[in-house]
């Protein structure tokens, strides 16, 4: 029952999420607003596959790496999004701690492999390192940039600055997706102290944080060039 009403709740913002980004992508014409709504549709579609399940068999789906497809599809348009902002390159060779990304999302895939698909895990683990890493080299340009030099003093400096916004969003997205995968390996129990309830309602809030985020990005470029 938890888990059903917690999926409809994940459903129901996703599905608000991607409406309103289909509106965006109509009105505005821009990719980036388009890539957030194949994200959205992909989370929209990959939840809805689990919530009919729970309808119709009052059980977690036995195949989950149909939603699992999903979501990593959207993993994938949303690094997209990303490179749209962050075009530096990745050099662990510069920065030898970016390591420690791709070690932990293998680490974590090595231990999920033990309950789920190999493919899918490696595949995961891959889409989430280049995600997190992009985020994170991302924040590093803004900064090494000076972007974050008073606001308002030119319009360039709120222009470099406002992906930051869509980054950190990213990565409390990410930190609450793994929170949430480290959770339901270790609680079981249909309850509301089970955290992985909790971190996936986590993961549910951080889906509309994309959206001022992104609105923020869209809006200072548009100010940059008039």
């Amino acid at each position: 029952m938890i888990e059903s009403f917690e999926n409809a709740f994940q459903l129901i913002v996703a599905g608000g999420c991607l409406i309103y980004s289909a509106i965006k992508a109509i009105s505005n014409r821009n990719r980036v607003w388009i890539l957030l709504l194949f994200f959205y549709a992909e989370i929209f579609l990959g939840n809805l596959y689990w919530q009919l399940y729970l309808i119709f068999f009052n059980m977690s789906p036995i195949y989950s790496f149909v939603s699992g497809f999903c979501w990593d599809v959207s993993f994938a348009f949303m690094l997209l999004l990303v490179r749209y902002y962050s075009k530096g390159s990745i050099s662990i060779k510069k920065d030898p701690l970016l390591l420690v990304i791709p070690v932990f999302t293998a680490a974590m895939a090595v231990m999920f492999m033990q309950w789920g698909d190999i493919a899918e895990n490696i595949v995961t683990a891959v889409l989430m390192a280049a995600l997190i890493l992009r985020c994170v080299v991302g924040l590093k340009e803004i900064a090494g940039k000076g972007a974050y030099a008073p606001a308002g003093k030119t319009g360039i400096y709120e222009a470099d600055r406002s992906p930051a916004y869509l980054y950190r969003a990213i990565l409390c997205f990410c930190t609450a997706n793994y929170l949430s995968w480290i959770a339901s390996t270790f609680f079981f129990e249909e309850s509301i102290t089970n955290p992985y309830y909790w971190f996936d309602t986590a993961i549910t809030i951080s889906l509309v944080f994309f959206i001022p985020a992104l609105n923020r990005c869209d809006k200072s470029i548009k100010e940059t060039v008039e």
